[in-house]
């Protein structure tokens, strides 16, 4: 069940709003996994030093000593937030220590793939504008072309044994392919994410932090469907608050709005936890009771009606107020429409009688 206490926000985006919260999204998600990235990196380099020491390759156990220097470095900044830094760190060490491997051991190795990881954040996790982003693909692209053609026409200054060339470049292979497949991990997550808020947001009234009559409307589908197939009873409760424009009039539309989350609050604490409420509009609330017959959905808004009669409405003065609830139950063979219209019919009566009581559908609704 939703809160009740949800915020509502006054922010009012333009239309290119959405998209530059989706790539700012993209951009911390990025920000957030780097720094384990950059550990990761630090550790593997590890690696790559002790082998390159046992193969006694000397200058590439220096390049791995600064590399590791480098991603330590990185990933502590990156903790500080110091991102644009950290950034020029880790491109760095990429392309300087795929130029140095490829020149030192060949082409062979494999050590080149990884300009391939720089593509990922480059187009998705850092900012810029798409131009500039294509640019710097173009780049390493150009790049990656000229250490192959390079590779072609010179020999690595290091002859490095089959033996171990073969498993160097399989371990680069597998490292890079960890790599993407974590960046693109994160990505998902993030997107799924997204789309969930989204979604929460699309169902959710902002004020009240209930559902919104969109929803409820889809719930009540979904009820209506299930009904057809198993004739298991469901009801709907249309709630009014009772003189609300008075309240609005007489105390600030700011007291009206805590009035509504109050109301809101005592709402869903009445219904149970599988019951759907939610905000129909103004000061109006509606319902959902699956698994419910008449008698017992109307107990439920009797319930309803004295939590909201007992309660007092904190401000600047104390209000005590009243609800008056409309009460139906679905019947075979009628729409959604229909339902919700028999339990507005039950409340218009009540508003007629004189407010504060529940009525329930009659055979004639």
């Amino acid at each position: 069940m939703h809160s009740a206490f949800a915020h509502s926000s006054s922010e009012s985006l333009s239309p290119a709003a959405p998209r530059r919260r989706g790539s700012g999204t993209a951009r911390r998600s990025f920000w957030r996994v780097l720094p384990r990235v950059a550990t990761l990196a630090a550790a593997v380099h590890g690696l790559f030093l002790a082998m390159f020491a046992w193969l006694g390759v000397w200058p590439m156990v220096g390049v791995n000593v600064v590399s590791i220097a480098l991603y330590l470095a990185a990933a502590r900044v990156l903790r500080q937030r110091r991102n644009t830094l950290a950034t020029r760190l880790i491109v760095a060490e990429v392309l300087l220590h795929a130029v140095l491997a490829v020149a030192l051991v060949g082409w062979d190795s494999g050590f080149h793939y990884y300009l391939i990881c720089l593509i990922p954040p480059t187009l998705i996790g850092l900012a810029g504008r798409g131009r500039d982003k294509l640019l710097q693909v173009a780049a390493l692209t150009l790049l990656y072309l000229a250490l192959d053609a390079w590779s072609g026409r010179n020999a690595p200054l290091y002859a490095v044994a089959e033996q171990a060339l073969e498993p160097m470049r399989w371990m680069n292979i597998a490292a890079c392919f960890a790599i993407l497949s974590f960046l693109s991990a994160s990505y998902l997550r993030t997107v799924n994410e997204a789309e969930h808020s989204l979604r929460e947001l699309a169902a959710t009234d902002p004020l009240t932090g209930l559902h919104n009559r969109r929803r409820l409307l889809e719930m009540a589908r979904q009820e209506h469907a299930r009904h057809g197939r198993s004739q298991r009873p469901v009801c709907v409760l249309l709630c009014d608050v009772d003189h609300f424009k008075s309240v609005n009039d007489t105390h600030g539309h700011d007291a009206g709005d805590r009035v509504l989350r109050h109301m809101a609050q005592l709402m869903a604490e009445t219904v149970r936890a599988h019951d759907a409420v939610g905000r129909w509009g103004g000061e109006e609330f509606l319902a959902l009771l699956p698994d419910t017959d008449l008698p017992a959905a109307a107990q439920v808004a009797q319930r309803m009606r004295l939590a909201v009669a007992d309660a007092v409405f904190e401000g600047s003065t104390p209000l005590r107020l009243s609800i008056t609830i409309g009460v139906a139950s679905l019947r075979r063979g009628e729409s959604v429409e229909r339902f919700i219209a028999r339990a507005d019919a039950g409340l218009y009566r009540g508003k007629v009688a004189g407010r504060n009581r529940v009525e329930v559908e009659r055979a004639d609704d």
